[in-house]
């Protein structure tokens, strides 16, 4: 018969056999799945269970982790409905579980890390219309989020946590805290997001430091091609900007867009054009088709001016409303704006200070809706060998013509007064040329000053006091100077006409058959009128008057240089008595003194007409200064005769 106690004894090893075997065999499956990772068909059925109505979950492999909790490899996660790629992929991605969540009451997901990631939000948003709407969240939960070494749409992110809360209709990111960019190239952000499961609302606050061109590849795959191509313009040799940014989004068929951003922008360049800083404030507005960007106050410094005002680009109506004032170079604030640049470069100077000031409406690509107006003034100006000392304007464009007026410039010591029109292109016809005219008058120039721009040699010859007036009309492109058309006159004053390098034959030829003549080849004045046609200017009455001779010419200046006149040296001026009576009576031996002028500026030739071989030797002279005319012309004339 068997005692009490010892029968207790095997129901007692029994009863401590059980939890230790249960307790080795968890053991040994957790150890399992740690080392072998899930069976498939368990791996299958806990990642359906994470599938939810709009997105589908794939995982090569499935393994417990003893620190954490769940780490899954080669994740792929897919928006149902559409064909394609997966909207976001991972190499890895670790579940952290919180263990006492039963006893806490909080939720069960602690933290989960992305590792290796490459995310399409492209693909994982539906259609507005399709996006659900007022789906709460059963119960609050809070876990914290971790990516490291991921693609976000092109932009890479070296490293990213936050907290990730649910409560109610709101899903948070809050404690954003960023790393994004490559070795070379990198920048750091800040911030928090707030997502409105019910209005479909998103709405945040960020601080950011990072380089514009990080940023292109992410605007180019989330097709913000303009933005793109403003962002690739930025260069940041040293730091990068620092912005404060806040935005928020509607979604749904009302949706809209409104961001808000103070940026500052120090020692970077903007279509290489370097800039000391830059600040500014940024508005964007998107609502249907309404899409307004607004940049005011805008802030612009380099070392020779300062930039302020502001501007509106409304993508919708097209156009861009500015008002702004500036000292900055000219050439350095048109390449920023990215207008007239390469002709400003090419054809002008700014070597003391320019103050412009304009405020208008410019059409983008259209100038039907361009309205604008402006002043500008400056000192040391130069377009190509035009200098000017001070120089000031008026502007007004309205459409495709530009109006400059009350133009008041001094140049050369003389004064400038005049206006100019240009007419631009249509940009949708096909005219590729800007048509001008201009129209002015230019009172006491010196002459030797515009000669030192005109002509290399020597200067004794360019003396006196030049005024003219001059109505030009043309086009640009290759045939700008064919195209040329106007008319004016010119006179020079106490000048030393016959001592300039073009008239050197006729000077060396007068002085040689006179002697001593060069004493009084000194005081001149010219005057001429002309018209400008055909690749030339014409004068049919060039007169040019001293003391003792005088000459009438008319003929052609081509703007290639060449010349091309027919000239005649009378006896001291015709206005004075003395010198009528004196040319009436020498008429018949004046007429030895007509020349035929050629060559270019540079190497004129001067033919005498009525001389020969002959009358030089007789008169004890060689001709030196002048040519004779070629045997066939001379007979041609002749026969004429």
């Amino acid at each position: 018969m068997r005692t009490p106690g010892i029968e207790r004894r095997p129901a007692r090893r029994l009863a401590i056999r059980i939890p230790v075997s249960l307790l080795l065999l968890l053991l040994l499956t957790v150890l399992y799945l740690a080392a072998f990772g899930f069976p498939d068909r368990l791996a299958r059925w806990l990642v359906e269970k994470v599938d939810t109505r709009e997105f589908a979950l794939e995982a090569g492999s499935v393994k417990l982790d003893l620190l954490h909790g769940l780490r899954v490899h080669d994740v792929a996660l897919y928006r149902k409905g559409r064909i394609g790629p997966a909207a976001a992929e991972a190499r890895e991605l670790v579940v952290t579980l919180n263990a006492l969540a039963c006893l806490t009451r909080r939720s069960w997901l602690k933290e989960i890390a992305i590792r290796e990631g490459l995310f399409r939000p492209q693909l994982a948003f539906a259609t507005e219309a399709a996006r659900p709407r007022g789906r709460a969240f059963s119960r609050p939960f809070r876990t914290h989020l971790v990516l490291e070494h991921c693609d976000f749409a092109g932009l890479p992110v070296r490293s990213f946590a936050c907290d990730l809360l649910g409560e109610g209709t709101e899903l948070r990111l809050e404690n954003i805290r960023a790393e994004v960019g490559g070795e070379e190239e990198s920048g750091a952000f800040t911030g928090r997001v707030t997502h409105h499961t019910d209005s479909l609302i998103q709405e945040g606050q960020l601080e950011s430091r990072v380089r514009t061109s990080v940023l292109v590849p992410f605007l180019t795959e989330m097709h913000a091609t303009g933005l793109a191509e403003v962002f690739r313009r930025f260069e940041f040799p040293q730091a990068p900007p620092a912005c404060e940014i806040r935005f928020r989004r509607r979604g749904g068929p009302d949706r809209s867009l409104h961001v808000e951003a103070v940026c500052r922008l120090p020692d970077c360049r903007y279509r290489g054009v370097d800039v000391v800083l830059a600040d500014g404030r940024v508005t964007v507005d998107v609502a249907g088709t309404n899409r307004v960007v607004t940049v005011d106050p805008l802030l612009v410094v380099r070392e020779e001016g300062v930039a302020r005002g502001g501007f509106t680009v409304d993508l919708g109506r097209r156009t861009v409303d500015f008002d702004g004032v500036s000292t900055i170079d000219p050439i350095a604030l048109f390449g920023m704006i990215g207008i007239l640049s390469d002709s400003l470069g090419r054809d002008f100077r700014f070597e003391g200070p320019v103050r412009l000031t304009a405020s208008g409406t410019a059409g983008m690509g259209d100038f039907r809706r361009t309205r604008f107006e402006g002043q500008a003034f400056g000192r040391d100006v130069g377009v190509r060998w035009i200098e000017f000392e001070a120089c000031a304007f008026e502007m007004t464009q309205v459409g495709r013509t530009n109006t400059i007026s009350d133009l008041r410039c001094r140049t050369y010591g003389g004064e400038l007064e005049g206006s100019m029109q240009f007419v631009l292109p249509d940009p949708a016809g096909p005219e590729t040329n800007t048509l001008y005219r201009f129209d002015g008058r230019v009172r006491d120039a010196d002459f030797a000053r515009l000669s030192r721009k005109l002509e290399a040699g020597d200067e004794t010859g360019y003396r006196g006091l030049l005024s003219f007036v001059l109505t030009l009309s043309g086009r640009s492109g290759p045939e700008a100077l064919r195209a040329l058309s106007g008319n004016g006159a010119l006179r020079i004053r106490r000048g030393h006409v016959f001592r300039i390098p073009v008239f050197g034959g006729l000077s060396d030829f007068l002085t040689e058959l006179i002697p001593g003549l060069n004493f009084v080849l000194s005081q001149t004045d010219v005057r001429a009128d002309f018209t400008i046609g055909a690749g030339r200017i014409h004068t049919e009455n060039l007169g040019i008057e001293g003391d003792v001779l005088s000459l009438k010419a008319e003929g052609d200046y081509y703007f290639d240089r060449r010349l091309d006149f027919h000239a005649q040296v009378t006896l001291m001026k015709k206005n004075v008595l003395v010198g009528k009576l004196l040319r009436l009576v020498t008429y018949p031996i004046s007429k030895l003194f007509e020349f035929r002028v050629r060559g270019t500026v540079s190497e004129p030739e001067w033919y005498a007409v009525n001389f020969s071989r002959d009358l030089l030797k007789k008169l004890g002279v060689t001709g030196r200064g002048v040519r004779l005319l070629p045997a066939e012309e001379e007979s041609g004339r002749q026969g004429g005769e």
